[in-house]
């Protein structure tokens, strides 16, 4: 039995990530990247210590995004609270955990059909 998520064509899946590395669809990216269901993006920050309020500038008002999923690398960490606060009153929910957890998730809710998009540091 395939029990792999249907996900619509054109949309970007996670298909592995680890040593430096993420693998969407069939591309490799060497460098934190923010995940859109149609976009990869370079992101500056090369860990959550990098991560500021002007991070998310350039999805900030995307109008396909619900949730935004941060993942910080090995570790959950806490990000200052101005960060979380200003993504949340543009409406953006937003959840914290480790790359592995995001990386994950990403996928599950693109299933869904959920309006994602994942902040990822390499692991």
């Amino acid at each position: 039995m395939d029990i792999t998520p249907v996900i619509p064509k054109g949309q970007n899946v996670i298909k592995g990530y680890g040593d430096m590395t993420f693998k969407i669809n069939d591309d490799e990216y060497n460098s934190s990247i923010i995940l859109l269901p149609e976009e990869v993006l370079v992101w500056q920050v090369e860990s959550h210590q990098d991560i500021s309020v002007n991070s998310f500038n350039d999805i900030i008002s995307y109008d396909e995004l619900e949730i935004l999923l941060i993942g910080c690398g090995l570790e959950h960490k806490p990000l200052d609270r101005n960060i979380t606060t200003r993504l949340q009153k543009n409406g953006v929910a937003v959840e914290i955990m480790t790359t592995g957890a995001a990386c994950r998730t990403y996928n599950v809710l693109l299933a869904e059909g959920r309006k994602v998009a994942a902040a990822l540091i390499p692991v």
